[in-house]
């Protein structure tokens, strides 16, 4: 899910989803994407070094030698930028009339590392969002069945690349996906 300048609950100007994706065809520098792969890095990092060379926007150093994101001047943390992008897929299972307040799944890569995990809860948090536990992918399906044994749970995926969200109704063994 790309990641661009308007205004969000920071009073910044983003755009997330599709909208970012027709600015990227435009201005590709004011897009963001692969996000997670800055979450939780240092600047002088190798592979944060590395990706400043390929991609098209700015990838600066932020106060406390994290690495940050700039776009029309404004700086942006992974977790910043992050936050946005799960209000958005919040945005989206509530206007399918979803609760108000949920409860979510998070699933991350399983090569993150402690500090990614908790750049991504603290975006959660953030968002508004009650997250009952951060898995891997690859034992996402497993252990989503378990974590709740009644009700709606969703869960948010963080691929390679991209975001995605799935609103499951838990009631014992029986799992029926709603989005």
């Amino acid at each position: 899910m790309g990641f661009a300048t308007h205004r969000d609950c920071f009073g910044k100007r983003v755009a997330v989803g599709e909208l970012a994706k027709r600015i990227m065809i435009r201005q590709p520098s004011d897009v963001v994407f692969n996000v997670k792969n800055l979450i939780g890095k240092h600047f002088n990092d190798s592979c944060v070094q590395e990706m400043r060379k390929r991609l098209p926007f700015s990838i600066i150093e932020g106060p406390e030698g994290e690495s940050c994101v700039e776009i029309h001047g404004i700086k942006l943390s992974p977790v910043e930028i992050t936050t946005a992008i799960f209000t958005k897929l919040k945005d989206m299972v509530l206007m399918h009339q979803f609760h108000h307040k949920f409860k979510v799944v998070i699933c991350v890569p399983s090569f993150f590392n402690e500090q990614q995990r908790e750049d991504i809860m603290s975006a959660g948090r953030r968002a508004g969002l009650e997250i009952l536990q951060l898995i891997d992918e690859p034992i996402a399906a497993a252990l989503s069945s378990t974590t709740i044994k009644e009700g709606v749970v969703v869960v948010f995926g963080m691929g390679a690349g991209s975001y995605s969200v799935a609103v499951l109704h838990v009631s014992g063994m029986n799992i029926e996906v709603f989005l």
